[in-house]
């Protein structure tokens, strides 16, 4: 076994300082960009939703020579339907979706399995002790810097 030397442990202080800063960057950016798409998300739909409104209004008003009042009910009666049809297909699909996503997800989680078992077990014991003391003072870095 091979004891660390002073340029090692001045190396790991180093990655341990990197590790810390770039998980709590990553954490940040990722939560940032889940409430950026979140948000970009629903404007874009109601923007559509504004849009396929004013549309199908537009063609009942021109086409059938309604009042703005009854074209605007007309457009809700159809955007209902269209809802409707559309929530009543995801009530077909969604329980095969699940039944498929969660069968691939655990022979995923099983080949992930193995292949961290197959890593760790090639892996001699002072690597071992450097990866776990890399990791635990990244995770204690990426605590205290939060």
């Amino acid at each position: 076994m091979t004891f660390i030397f002073r340029n090692q442990t001045i190396r790991l202080l180093v990655i341990f300082i990197i590790f810390s800063f770039l998980m709590t960057e990553i954490i940040s950016i990722c939560f940032g960009l889940l409430h950026g798409g979140y948000d970009s998300l629903m404007t874009l739909c109601i923007l559509l939703y504004d849009i396929t409104e004013f549309s199908i209004e537009g063609l009942f008003i021109h086409i059938f020579h309604l009042k703005h009042h009854d074209a605007e009910i007309a457009t809700y009666y159809v955007l209902a339907s269209i809802v409707v049809l559309l929530a009543t297909y995801l009530w077909i699909t969604i329980p095969n979706l699940y039944l498929k996503f969660s069968r691939n997800f655990k022979a995923f989680l099983l080949k992930k399995r193995r292949q961290t078992i197959n890593f760790w077990q090639s892996l001699s014991l002072a690597k071992k002790i450097q990866w776990l003391a890399i990791t635990l003072a990244s995770a204690t870095g990426m605590l205290l810097l939060a």
